[in-house]
């Protein structure tokens, strides 16, 4: 169990609807507790059109209609379906998560030191915690992008307490000389929040709702998956965006993010090869090898130039760790199942370039299915083809967020 957290059940139906950079996936999952892994009743991904650069209000604004269209379908075409399958329309719960550019994670730590030791209480947990929401608001204040989407935050936790150099679960009443405060604040655009508001009270009125940022949803996952990591570097390739999160001594501590992804990238392709965009974008799911070999000779040149302007654009990402230090050593790669193997070569390669070392690299999603779920279960999976880009988010409903407890806003 995580900080502060408490509470079990037994099978529940709750909707996801993950909102990306182009693309907003809305679901209906199952879980039962009992089991390693959820299961997807019902899935749908509404979709932004692979076309020409946009401005980022006009990519807000086709967000907005894919969100609408996402939510008409998950209350006619879900409900029906779970009606169907599981004989009940009953969904519980509600959860929100939505990636960069539309949603930004923001981590801040406060210390307290004092030559003789003192008690930890709740006033001074308290005092820490207004003290690092103060700096999430005067730092939110002070950023141009606030002013341009509308900013709001939209969820918060702490996530860590260390007393003298040691995460603790239970301060109350400890002694030490120095405390320090791990606090995370997820911000989204308020226009967003504003439709997911609008569009639950029509389809699913009584159902709790939670929102994050897609980001910590992914954090507490891989804290689930991987208990023992504390030095890694989380990556979240999206149609429209590489955002990428710092994870030192466990603490979530620094996410920033590139408006570059997989369909930014196929748009390139397609022009540099003069090939249409859906042909470009079907390179994303082969090797990068594979695609140098079987694009002719006269245009192989053209594709390398285009994958290293990529390649250097993450090398810059990951030069901003939001400390001195370089990003870890240890990299874990979410994008779907299909175009994970291509980034993780550009990954690779950036990364080399930004440290001057080696790197391991885990392609998330083969390794949520390779943990949780036995071999016929991942046939059936690819079979259906399930949207694999919703494990990370199905996983972090099924286990009901048990890393931390998360303040709504």
């Amino acid at each position: 169990m995580g900080l502060f957290s408490s509470g079990t059940s037994d099978v529940r139906y709750g909707a996801i609807v993950d909102v990306g950079s182009g693309s907003v996936l809305v679901s209906i999952i199952k879980s039962d507790i009992a089991s390693d892994h959820p299961e997807v009743v019902w899935s749908k991904r509404e979709y932004v059109l692979l076309k020409d650069t946009v401005t980022v209000q006009q990519g807000a604004k086709n967000i907005l209609t894919a969100l609408m269209n996402g939510i008409l379908a998950l209350g006619k075409e879900g409900i029906a379906t779970l009606k169907q399958t599981e004989g009940t329309t009953k969904i519980g719960q509600i959860q929100f998560s939505i990636s960069a550019p539309w949603s930004y994670t923001i981590s801040k730590t406060v210390n307290f030191t004092d030559d003789a030791e003192f008690e930890i209480t709740k006033t001074l947990i308290a005092e820490l915690t207004e003290a690092a929401q103060k700096k999430t608001l005067e730092e939110l204040k002070g950023n141009e992008i606030t002013e341009l989407l509308g900013l709001e935050i939209i969820a918060r936790t702490t996530t860590d307490l260390i007393a003298n150099g040691y995460r603790t679960e239970q301060p109350y009443g400890q002694q030490t000389k120095k405390l320090s405060l791990a606090h995370v604040s997820a911000v989204a655009q308020q226009d967003l929040i504003e439709a997911l508001g609008q569009a639950q009270e029509k389809i699913m009125p009584r159902a709790q709702v939670e929102k994050f940022s897609f980001m910590l949803v992914y954090y507490c996952v891989m804290r689930e998956l991987y208990p023992t990591a504390t030095e890694f570097c989380l990556v979240d390739v999206t149609f429209e965006a590489t955002e990428i999160a710092i994870i030192r001594d466990g603490i979530f501590k620094y996410s920033t993010h590139a408006p570059y992804g997989s369909y930014t990238l196929a748009r390139e392709l397609s022009e540099a090869l003069q090939i249409p965009k859906e042909e470009a974008f079907s390179l994303l799911k082969k090797p990068h090898e594979q695609c140098v070999e079987e694009l002719p000779a006269s245009k192989r040149e053209a594709f390398q130039k285009v994958i290293r302007g990529y390649q250097q654009l993450i090398t810059d990402l990951f030069k901003q760790t939001g400390d001195a230090l370089t990003i870890p050593k240890t990299i874990y790669l979410h994008a779907d199942l299909y175009t994970e193997m291509f980034f993780h070569n550009s990954i690779d390669l950036a990364a080399q370039e930004a440290t001057r070392g080696s790197h391991i690299i885990h392609e998330v999603t083969s390794e949520l299915l390779t943990k949780n779920y036995r071999p016929e279960e991942k046939k059936a999976l690819k079979k259906d083809l399930v949207d694999t880009a919703l494990l990370i988010s199905a996983q972090f409903f099924h286990k009901q967020h048990h890393c931390k407890d998360f303040e709504q806003l």
